[in-house]
């Protein structure tokens, strides 16, 4: 069975090995000469395959990120673990240039074990964006937390910023269940994070419990960050988990709220809004149909560029593209669809040019696989998929898929790979690197 890939009213499941644990690779997991190649594994370390095969998961690639960083092949990878003992793990990965092995490690620990308790989620959302990395807990202390740290040619270093709710809104609020970031020139950067527990206060309705926020800070020049303001749904509905997705497009903050019952329960519901903080936008379902019951529209959000992003209803095994114009008015750019019991939408991606779409229950035993679209003469075109290189049973194979350039991650929480050969039933986790 899937973990938790999106927010219910519970919060989602969210979710390595030593080198003698480590398979053999097949020289690519793509079935198309023209999709990207096989890049590397990032297996989890020695001590989750042990959690693992005595029975708890560690949940490792159940969200991950990637930036690359030059033209030398350097780049940084996270991989979140937030099942991994003592409150969940972040695993940095720095890939070299050349050589069969470009992922040569377990990677370190973004965030020191005594930064959270057990049952935190640390890892439960990551992202990294230059010289910038987050992680998100969002059990830590009850209402959530989120950490910060600054990636050093040899890893993590300085000091780790710790990020909080401000102010608490109704308890376990699940502040950093969905993170963006931004860094800019000058020490500028941005971060958005979702807190799609919270409580809403509404004039004239009062308290409406999970209706969801975004909390966007700023950082300049130094590592000091500062709450510049929290977004809030215009019409705030019950367990609408706004902040359940958030991503940035060019100045605005794309936000989802998958819970959003305007189109029938569970229908979901995507909010743009602009640099002042006004929704300029507020879409639907894709396709506008008049009723989509259970389609979460809107649990996924990734920005395409500065005027594009995609938004996922994995309910509808759909994805859907749009561009947000100078006018503030919003053009659909297409519309892709899938299979509901193959998982369609449960995570996306883009890169150069190309959207990645997780299909976690898809393939023979429910492996899972990963759809790759390109755009050509104006629409969107299936170019293949990529395909895990041990097809495990509930591998679960495109639960999450980060993508930057031409390198693109994919997740596997339940990948048995690093797992002695014993220990079929061990799902460690783990996840592939593929480049173009």
């Amino acid at each position: 069975m899937l973990p938790l890939l999106h927010l219910a009213l519970a919060l989602p499941v969210l979710l390595a090995a030593s080198a003698s644990g480590r398979p053999p690779a097949p020289p690519s997991g793509s079935t198309d000469s023209e999709l990207p190649a096989l890049d590397g594994v990032l297996w989890p370390p020695s001590s989750m395959v042990r959690s693992a095969v005595s029975g708890v998961r560690s949940e490792y690639g159940v969200a991950v990120a990637v930036d690359s960083v030059g033209p030398d092949g350097a780049a940084w990878a996270l991989v979140g673990a937030p099942r991994a003992a003592g409150g969940g793990r972040v695993r940095v990965h720095r890939r070299v240039g050349g050589g069969a092995l470009r992922w040569p490690d377990a990677g370190r620990s973004l965030i020191a074990r005594d930064r959270v308790r057990p049952g935190a989620l640390l890892g439960a959302a990551v992202a990294i964006r230059g010289s910038l990395a987050a992680a998100g807990a969002p059990r830590a202390e009850g209402a959530g937390r989120v950490f910060v740290r600054r990636l050093g040619p040899r890893g993590p270093e300085g000091p780790t910023v710790e990020l909080r709710p401000s102010p608490v809104r109704g308890g376990a609020v699940a502040f950093g269940a969905a993170l963006a970031l931004w860094e800019g020139p000058g020490g500028r950067a941005r971060l958005a994070v979702g807190a799609p527990h919270s409580t809403v206060e509404v004039p004239g309705r009062g308290a409406v419990e999970l209706a969801g926020e975004v909390h966007v800070f700023v950082r300049s020049g130094s590592s000091k960050w500062t709450l510049e303001r929290i977004l809030q749904a215009p019409l705030p509905r019950f367990a609408a988990r706004f902040g359940t997705s958030v991503c940035f497009v060019g100045d605005h903050v794309v936000v989802g709220a998958p819970g959003d019952d305007r189109a029938g329960p569970g229908s979901g519901r995507v909010h743009v809004f602009g640099s002042t903080g006004a929704s300029v936008l507020e879409l639907g379902p894709p396709g506008i149909p008049a009723s989509a019951p259970g389609a979460r529209y809107g649990e996924r959000v990734v920005a395409l560029d500065g005027a594009r992003f995609v938004a996922a209803a994995p309910g509808l095994a759909a994805v859907e593209a749009a561009s947000i114009t100078p006018a503030g008015d919003l053009v659909h750019d297409g519309l892709l669809s899938g299979s509901v019991l193959e998982g369609f939408g449960a995570a996306v991606a883009a890169g150069r040019g190309v959207l990645y779409v997780g299909e976690p229950r898809a393939g023979v035993g429910a492996h899972g696989r990963v759809a790759v679209f390109s755009r050509r003469a104006g629409g969107w075109h299936r170019a293949g998929s990529l395909h895990p290189i041990r097809p495990d049973a509930a591998g679960e194979f495109g639960a999450s898929v980060a993508a930057d350039g031409q390198l693109v991650l994919v997740g596997e929480p339940g990948d048995g790979g690093p797992c002695p050969p014993a220990s079929a039933d061990c799902g460690a986790g783990g996840a592939t690197a593929f480049s173009g």
